[in-house]
């Protein structure tokens, strides 16, 4: 009776355990979110030095007098009142936009409360983890609904001269222990990750040399108004709004420092792709090992 080897084009394993597992270099594809949510976005930097670029000014003026006037009449059985009430414009006064160059901005704080802020598409490629001077690794592993191809192993059965005879697997389903296992690269692709939400995120100690800003207009307004001049039957006063623009090409500031802190964070899902390589499995168990038809062949 010569040794043989039994080849099986499909097997199956309902599940394998692991012990300690060691990953050389894992390297991840590309990861794309298409939207990620903030709320409760909160941050608070100090910058040493800003400048804004090219700055315009534009400032608006609209004077009014507001006046009223009113008389009463007793009539000794009533009384009877009349009067109103009103603005009248002045006009508008508009400087037009006035270039104010450069502007610079002295050292202070900057300080964010969002509600809510979205943004996306998110990508992101990350780096190879691992290498040899620091592999991954896995304190144990667990696999179900396992498929292999083209496995094969020593066998005791009879040889048949000069035949491939596919045989009816003659072990039924066993466990079979196998003292190591290692993979030189194992690949996966479209690995599809759910959304998933982050709670009470916090960033320490940001450093930032400096942080750039595109174009941007900024608008404010005020009212500021005299006293009432009141007469007999009459009043005045004189009111005025202004209304002011500020634009520049740029705002950079330098030297940022500070915190944020995030209540949660919500991801949609998202799909990437991993290959890992220089796989080594101590003590793998598999259970349930099922061989459909086995090739025998000599």
């Amino acid at each position: 009776m010569s040794s043989q080897e039994i080849k099986f084009p499909i097997s199956k394993i309902g599940s394998s355990e692991g012990g300690v597992t060691t990953i050389q270099q894992a390297y991840i594809g590309p990861i794309v979110v298409n939207q990620i949510k903030l709320n409760g976005f909160k941050g608070l930097f100090n910058y040493g030095s800003g400048v804004m670029k090219d700055t315009q000014m534009d400032i608006v003026i609209k004077p009014y007098i507001d006046y009223w006037w009113g008389i009463c009449i007793d009539f000794g059985f009533d009384e009877y009142c009349y009067g109103d009430s009103g603005s009248v414009g002045l006009g508008t006064i508009d400087t037009g936009w006035s270039s104010l160059g450069d502007v610079a901005i002295k050292a202070g704080a900057l300080s964010l409360d969002v509600a809510q802020t979205t943004f996306g598409p998110f990508k992101v490629t990350p780096l190879p983890i691992g290498g040899k001077e620091q592999m991954l690794t896995v304190s144990s592993i667990k696999a179900t609904g396992i498929s292999m191809n083209n496995t094969s192993m020593p066998t005791g059965l009879p040889a048949v001269l000069g035949m491939d005879i596919p045989v009816p697997n003659p072990m039924g389903p066993k466990s079979i222990d196998i003292e190591s296992m290692q993979m030189r690269q194992f690949t996966t692709e479209g690995i599809r990750v759910p959304p998933m939400t982050f709670k009470d995120v916090e960033a320490s100690n940001i450093k930032m040399d400096s942080a750039e800003s595109g174009g941007f207009e900024a608008t404010g307004s005020f009212t500021k108004s005299t006293g009432w001049a009141n007469f007999t039957f009459v009043g005045f006063r004189l009111r005025v709004e202004v209304t002011s623009k500020l634009k520049a090409s740029k705002l950079t500031m330098k030297n940022l420092s500070g915190n944020v802190d995030v209540n949660t964070v919500e991801s949609s899902g998202f799909t990437m792709s991993m290959n890992l390589s220089g796989i080594n499995v101590a003590g793998l168990r598999i259970n349930d090992f099922e061989i459909p038809t086995i090739e025998l062949e000599v």
